[in-house]
């Protein structure tokens, strides 16, 4: 453990020094010239001699790069002589000053990684004991997806910070440098296809904080904000998950509108579209797709109802016990449920049951039940195998942003349908408007025939 922790450290240092390295701007170096814009006779001005001709004049268009002689006549004659000053870029200099701090950056990681990876390991050690202990703990793909998505946003934030999200000299800037299409936080789209978003909006988004960052870039802040958060356990650990996968997923929608925007743009192609917007999406993907995972939203899970077309009706289960003087019997360890619905009484519903009731919509996901051993009533939507482990609201917002591609039937597992919508953009739109009336009226269920929480 250790030695994969030093080696995680040594090269976060030399990644870290090679993006400080690359962000050092060209060193320039001045020198002053002036040049004669008429001709003047400077017999008498010390060090000229080499420029005057034969007639004892300087001819006019000469250039001198000695910085005193332009200096001396420049005095004495101020409206013949102009001085000029000729910056250029030193690449000597500019190699040897990123060369100094990269290796200072990799000695420093090297001195200070023994260190470094002790402390990492006690804290990995205090996140995995907090995370095993706590009701819903962090698995290992959430935690990667956590690390990896906060790394994003840190990086993007420092690049936002040191180069502004539109500098005024863009070519010139590592806003078009090719690391930096990988840490670009959130790009607010212009537009989604082809309809345009209202000006007001984005000019909003794009208005500038105090410090160097926009109110489009608080949700690159927030990833980090709830990474952290996530980490050091202050809240409700499911919440923030879902909240974390949230924000990336909002990234890689807007990301996924720019890059179409900027492919759709004329006097752009497809290269260009890859490079400003499409290596951004790269790891914000990777990261949603280790969370999705964690969070097993497109895991699905087995159903309980007896009746559902193509499944079997399950085994009753329980335990048999041998009462004395008796045969044998099962004893039902089958989890029942009080529902507070008017007319249900005192009667117990089985988990069966209450999937058929949500499917003929006698309850809804809200509705409160209670377990009979247990004495407070909880939603519905909690009891494994009532309800779709998929939720109403986000197939909802899929359907209406991403129905066009199947985004919200592949969400439900519904791939062949997803794949049916992708191909044909939504039934040219018309089968897209059908599925989000179906889906707002609640008529729509998930690959297991299970109505939406």
């Amino acid at each position: 453990m250790i030695a994969r922790i030093k080696l995680g450290i040594t090269s976060a240092g030399v990644l870290i020094a090679l993006l400080v390295a690359l962000l050092i701007p060209s060193i320039r170096t001045s020198s002053d010239f002036c040049l004669i814009e008429s001709g003047i006779k400077a017999g008498d001005v010390s060090g000229a001699e080499d420029y005057i001709n034969q007639r004892g004049y300087i001819q006019d268009g000469t250039r001198i790069d000695e910085k005193g002689l332009c200096e001396r006549l420049n005095a004495s004659f101020p409206n013949s002589v102009r001085v000029y000053s000729d910056n250029q870029d030193s690449v000597l200099l500019t190699v040897a000053a990123k060369l100094l701090v990269l290796i200072l950056g990799v000695g420093l990681t090297l001195f200070m990684r023994n260190r470094l990876a002790s402390k990492f390991e006690g804290l990995l050690e205090t996140v995995k004991s907090r995370a095993t202990n706590a009701n819903r703990g962090l698995s290992g793909k959430a935690l990667a997806g956590i690390s990896v998505g906060m790394g994003w946003s840190v990086v993007s934030l420092i690049g936002i910070l040191v180069s502004g999200r539109y500098p005024s000299s863009w070519d010139r800037t590592m806003g078009r440098s090719f690391i930096w299409g990988f840490f670009p936080g959130v790009q607010f789209p212009q537009k989604i296809i082809f309809i345009n978003i209202p000006y007001s909006i984005v000019d909003l988004l794009n208005k500038r904080l105090p410090i160097q960052i926009y109110f489009v870039d608080v949700v690159t802040v927030a990833v980090v904000v709830v990474s952290v958060l996530l980490f050091a356990r202050m809240a409700n650990q499911s919440i923030l998950l879902k909240v974390f996968g949230g924000l990336l997923a909002f990234h890689v929608v807007a990301g996924f509108f720019s890059f179409t925007g900027f492919l759709t743009a004329s006097s752009f192609q497809l290269i260009d579209a890859i490079r400003y917007f499409g290596f951004g999406l790269i790891i914000p993907v990777g990261s949603l797709l280790l969370m999705i995972d964690s969070l097993g939203i497109f895991k699905a899970k087995s159903g309980h109802a007896v009746g559902v077309v193509g499944q079997a009706p399950t085994e009753p289960t329980g335990a048999f016990v041998t009462p004395q003087g008796n045969s044998p019997l099962l004893v039902s360890t089958e989890p029942l449920f009080f529902v507070q619905l008017m007319g249900a009484g005192d009667r117990l519903f089985s988990v069966q049951e209450l999937g058929q009731m949500a499917k003929t919509r006698t309850i809804q996901s809200s509705t409160l039940v209670q377990h009979k051993d247990q004495g407070y009533p909880v939603a519905a939507s909690t009891v494994p195998g009532v309800f779709s482990s998929r939720q109403y609201v986000t197939t909802l917002l899929l359907s209406f942003f991403l129905g066009g591609l199947g985004v919200d039937r592949f969400y439900l597992g519904q791939t062949g349908l997803g794949i049916g919508k992708l191909l044909t953009l939504g039934g040219c739109g018309i089968w897209s408007l059908i599925d989000l009336i179906l889906i707002a009226m609640r008529n729509v269920t998930d690959v297991d025939g299970k109505p939406l929480a």
